[in-house]
């Protein structure tokens, strides 16, 4: 900041004067010869020099105008610059943990709980819920975890040990979504959908995978 004042040719109000590196860089011209500071360039430029430390020369009339109109091209640049630099609050993901999701009532479903009827019923729901999957989405997971474990929770692959009704490698696998992996079908299709939509993406794309390599 320097000071000068229209008193004895002086400038009365303070002028803020802009670095000159930041002046150039952001209106692609030579700083303002009249806010040169002192010291900013060498002694045989040509320009008004300052006086003495805190006032300038007074400006011609011409020079003036073209003063004024820059420093308000400068606040210009600074505001547009403050407002692109100005973070913007991101939406909450759409996606959520799928344990935090709202979840199949077994109030409402047809079948016992622990029977292949009760499984394949809670995934479909469990699978609509989250992901939007339909009838097609459905009936790839329905046909490859048929191939997998036949829908039995209890299921173990007795050479390499994969577990219940997704075949989760080891089970432990499953743990993230429950303490009962082992005996809680919910658990098993709860972590086995999250799997799917990971890896694969849809429970299509999984059986068109598992039908090239009898794994998935």
């Amino acid at each position: 900041m320097i000071t000068a004042g229209r008193e004895g040719g002086r400038w009365k109000h303070p002028v803020w004067v802009p670095d000159r590196a930041v002046w150039e860089r952001r209106n692609g011209s030579e700083f303002p010869p009249g806010l040169r500071r002192r010291g900013a360039y060498p002694a045989d430029r040509a320009g008004p020099r300052p006086t003495h430390h805190g006032s300038v020369e007074r400006l011609d009339p011409a020079h003036e105008f073209w003063v004024g109109m820059s420093v308000r091209r400068l606040a210009i640049a600074f505001t547009s610059a403050a407002l692109v630099a100005t973070p913007v609050v991101a939406p909450i993901a759409a996606h959520a943990d799928s344990r935090d999701l709202p979840r199949p009532s077994r109030s409402e479903a047809p079948a016992r709980f622990g029977t292949v009827a009760y499984s394949q019923w809670y995934a479909k729901q469990a699978a609509a819920i989250r992901y939007g999957w339909g009838p097609r989405q459905f009936r790839a997971l329905k046909t490859l975890w048929f191939r997998e474990s036949s829908w039995n929770h209890k299921a173990v692959n007795p050479s390499s040990g994969a577990w219940g009704i997704p075949q989760s490698l080891p089970a432990s696998k499953m743990r993230t979504h429950g303490k009962d992996y082992r005996t809680n079908p919910e658990t098993q299709i709860d972590w086995g959908l999250d799997y799917i939509k990971e890896r694969y993406g849809s429970p299509v794309k999984a059986w068109a995978f598992w039908q090239r390599h009898h794994w998935y």
